[in-house]
C-alpha cells in the first residue's frame, strides 16, 4: 500500500471522477474486511465512507477512514462475473 501526505492526496490516488454518494448500493459490501493504513484489517461500514470514485468495469473505489481515526485508506473493490463482490483492495493510506 502506497502512503500519502494528505486525505487530498488520497483522492489524486483515485484520479477518477467522484461519483455521487451511492449509500443504498454500498450495502453489499458491509462486514466484508480490508486492510487499513493502520496495519489492521477492519469490517467495512458504509458509514466509514467519505469519498466514492467510478473504477473499470464494477469495480468502484472508495476512501474509508479508519475506524479508530488513525487516517484514512483508498480501497478499490473487486467483483466476480461483474455481478458478486469478491474482496477489496487496499490501493494508498494517508495517516493522521
Amino acid at each position: 500500500m502506497k502512503i500519502v501526505e494528505t486525505v487530498l492526496d488520497l483522492s489524486f490516488e483515485a484520479g477518477m471522477i467522484k461519483l455521487s454518494e451511492r449509500k443504498n448500493m454500498m450495502d453489499i459490501y458491509n462486514a466484508h474486511q480490508y486492510s487499513c493504513v493502520c496495519g489492521l484489517r477492519h469490517q467495512f461500514n458504509n458509514k466509514l465512507v467519505v469519498a466514492n470514485y467510478g473504477s473499470s468495469g464494477a469495480n468502484v473505489k472508495m476512501i474509508v477512514m479508519c475506524p479508530q481515526e488513525l487516517g484514512g485508506t483508498l480501497i478499490e473493490s473487486k467483483m466476480k462475473w461483474l455481478v458478486k463482490f469478491d474482496t477489496f483492495i487496499s490501493l494508498a493510506g494517508w495517516n493522521a
